[in-house]
């Protein structure tokens, strides 16, 4: 039965154990802690220049501080020593020529254990300097990252969210023509189309140039298109209007010109971007002829240019939204007036004193003896 060990030599080999085992394990862990520090640092900048606390962040600290630990234990275990590892370390330290490995089987008695038997192996001695240079050097950069200022990180306005000018007019256009019934549905639907390609562009490019030209482009042709739509249809509502009895019923001749004029604005209505409406522009080419114009019902005739003139007022609605706003009575009055109804339009005077009198009276009066300081050039 093997004898069991002296605690002498039992303390020296747990001791040697654990200085080679801890060794092991800090080879592995002190390249892992500089990778940490390093990225702790780095966070720690972030954390500072978007001036937010650390404090929610120490959980995420400490589980990545003992992940490390747990990982670079279970990469060095491979390399640790058992006591029969140690056992032979100290067999070839001390010359003892496999006395500890036979004394530990039973075949021979356990030699006295020194009290420096592992103090005496130089190969044993710590060599931490160049194993801590990286250590070192990542917690002087997160000293760095902790310590020095760091500019506060320059917050970028929120993109606008407000809608160009030109779209919320383009919108309000198409919607007022659309309620007046007159244009052609599918080419409202066309300028919608194009509408809502430039509002789906992301609100950062919403007021870039390029943005801000393809919107008045599309106003632009949007605005020239009802015009001439307006125009078109108030030529047809003049054609329509010369072929009604005033009071005495209108000429071949004038219904012939009325028909020419008819047709033309109903051409004109088709070939334009912003066209009739197909049952409205059927109903005008069936009139634009002298015996149409000459046999149809005025009732019919008036309830027609009342859908034309609905469009034509929907066209100035868009065009011009002050259009019949005020009296307009003070543009009829003569002189500057004073400003108010039936009193001119008031125009401020320009002369810093008493306005002369007006000169151009063709009164003749004789000049009396005396008095020629009062006479004109060419009096005398």
């Amino acid at each position: 039965m093997p004898e069991s060990m002296p605690p002498g030599w039992a303390r020296i080999l747990r001791r040697t154990r654990l200085r080679v085992n801890a060794a092991a394990w800090l080879s592995e862990f002190l390249p892992g802690m500089f990778l940490l520090l390093i990225a702790g640092a780095v966070v720690l900048i972030a954390l500072r220049a978007a001036r937010l606390p650390l404090a929610p962040f120490a959980p995420a600290i400490v589980l990545a501080a003992a992940a490390l630990v747990v990982v670079s234990w279970r990469r060095a275990r491979g390399a640790f020593w058992s006591d029969a590892d140690a056992r032979l370390r100290l067999e070839s330290a001390q010359s003892l020529r496999s006395r500890l490995s036979a004394a530990a089987e039973g075949i021979a008695a356990w030699p006295q254990p020194p009290a420096d038997a592992a103090r005496r192996d130089d190969r044993f001695r710590w060599r931490l300097a160049p194993a801590l240079v990286r250590p070192a050097l990542g917690v002087l950069l997160l000293a760095a990252a902790a310590l020095f200022p760091v500019r506060e990180r320059e917050t970028r306005p929120a993109p606008p969210t407000a809608q160009v000018p030109a779209w919320s007019e383009v919108e309000e256009w198409v919607e007022t023509m659309a309620e007046t019934g007159t244009p052609d549905p599918e080419a409202l639907e066309r300028f919608r189309e194009e509408l809502d390609e430039l509002l789906a562009r992301p609100p950062e490019e919403r007021f870039s140039h390029a943005s801000l030209e393809a919107a008045d482009n599309l106003r632009d042709r949007v605005e020239q298109s009802i015009g001439a739509f307006a125009g078109q249809l108030a030529n047809a509502d003049r054609a329509l209007s010369e072929s009604l009895p005033n009071p005495a019923p209108p000429s071949p001749a004038a219904l012939d010109a009325a028909a020419a004029a008819l047709q033309e604005a109903v051409e004109g209505l088709r070939a334009g971007s912003l066209p009739l409406s197909g049952p409205l522009s059927e109903r005008l080419a069936a009139l634009a002829n002298q015996g149409a114009l000459r046999t149809i019902d005025p009732s019919q005739l008036s309830q027609l240019q009342s859908e034309l003139r609905r469009g034509v007022q929907g066209a100035q609605a868009c065009l011009s939204p002050l259009a019949g706003e005020g009296d307009g009575t003070s543009q009829q009055q003569p002189g500057p007036g004073q400003g108010g109804i039936q009193r001119g339009p008031g125009e401020a005077p320009l002369a810093l004193g008493q306005a002369a009198p007006p000169l151009d009276s063709d009164m003749l009066a004789p000049l009396e003896p005396g008095k020629t300081d009062q006479a004109a050039l060419g009096d005398t």
